[in-house]
């Protein structure tokens, strides 16, 4: 409900600090393919169509505990990852855990980025599909 929504405490999830290349798994197919290198943490940042502050919808897919879970909006402008041993990442992980629809392997969950770009995901807020 809206009002356990706005009483939600996130998780602030910090700037991924590894550089290199991104794999992107198909976990249906089992087929992956790396995307193109950019610099650490380039995806980090709000989608250009969310205001600061504002909630979002993001879908965060991962396997076992020492996999990254990858992090992405609709639009893919938002697009990083979250290793293990950081901050939100066990939040996140059993988030993704306790959705029986896609078993165990992803699920939709809110977040948002204040002023100075820092993400803040609400793991408890979760959809079984947004888009």
């Amino acid at each position: 409900n809206e009002l356990a929504e706005s009483q939600e405490k996130g998780v602030v999830v910090p700037k991924p600090t590894e550089g290199g290349f991104e794999t992107i798994f198909n976990l249906r197919t089992g087929s992956s393919s790396p995307s193109s290198p950019g610099a650490a943490g380039s995806g980090y940042r709000k989608p250009s169509n969310v205001q600061v502050g504002e909630k979002f919808y993001i879908k965060v897919q991962g396997g076992g505990p020492q996999m990254p879970l990858m992090i992405y909006d609709k639009s893919r402008e938002c697009s990083f990852s979250v290793s293990p041993n950081s901050p939100g990442f066990e939040e996140l992980r059993k988030a993704v855990n306790a959705e029986p629809t896609w078993q165990g392997r992803k699920t939709f969950v809110m977040a948002s980025f204040d002023s100075k770009g820092v993400c803040t995901v609400y793991p408890s807020i979760t959809s079984m599909k947004k888009w």
